[in-house]
């Protein structure tokens, strides 16, 4: 009976198999992104006096000035990993006010996050100086994985064309929901999707 149960998928499935894990492997990414951002959330709807039972949305562009502004405020010193399939990545994430810094070992590499009011820059930390990441290089994956540069440039976060398509719950916390629209191919992505 349970030999009936089993299917085996043709050779040509495997490549739809690779690009739905490489899919869900980004999303794991953007969430824990996104997670991060919940907290700024939380942190803005305190600031602001809305009442949790019913807010009232303000604009996406509002919601992404007031993370932004958040954002710049924090102190984060995180252990992590990234992970693929067998590809494990272990990272460390530390900020400081606007710098976000990636670190990875085996072998050194940081990279470092610069958030602006009107953009964010990635940048490579060397011995022999700090070079700016190009939009160009931002289809480059970090260490194998699906993980992009842009990924870790958060570019959307300055995307001017973004609505908010409702409130959600992660985690037991109220959240904004945005769509962000990439400005004119300056991203692989056509939009973003962003839990706040």
């Amino acid at each position: 009976m349970k030999n009936k149960l089993i299917h085996r998928a043709p050779n040509g499935c495997q490549a739809a198999r690779h690009d739905r894990e490489h899919r869900l492997a980004k999303q794991a990414i953007h969430a824990v992104i996104a997670g991060v951002f919940v907290v700024a959330c939380t942190l803005v709807r305190a600031a602001e006096g809305t009442p949790a039972a019913a807010p009232q949305a303000p604009s996406a562009q509002a919601i992404l000035a007031s993370v932004r502004m958040q954002q710049t405020q924090q102190e984060i010193d995180l252990q992590g990993q990234l992970r693929e399939n067998e590809i494990v990545v272990p990272f460390r994430l530390t900020q400081t006010g606007p710098i976000i810094k990636y670190s990875f070992a085996n072998p050194a590499e940081a990279l470092q996050l610069r958030l602006g009011e009107n953009d964010s820059r990635l940048e490579e930390l060397s011995s022999s100086g700090v070079a700016k990441i190009t939009p160009a290089q931002f289809d480059r994956k970090v260490r194998g994985t699906a993980v992009t540069y842009e990924d870790l440039a958060l570019k959307f976060l300055y995307w001017p064309d973004g609505r908010v398509l409702g409130e959600d719950s992660i985690r037991t916390r109220n959240c904004w929901k945005l769509q962000l629209r990439a400005p004119a191919k300056s991203s692989q992505y056509a939009n973003v999707v962003l839990w706040v």
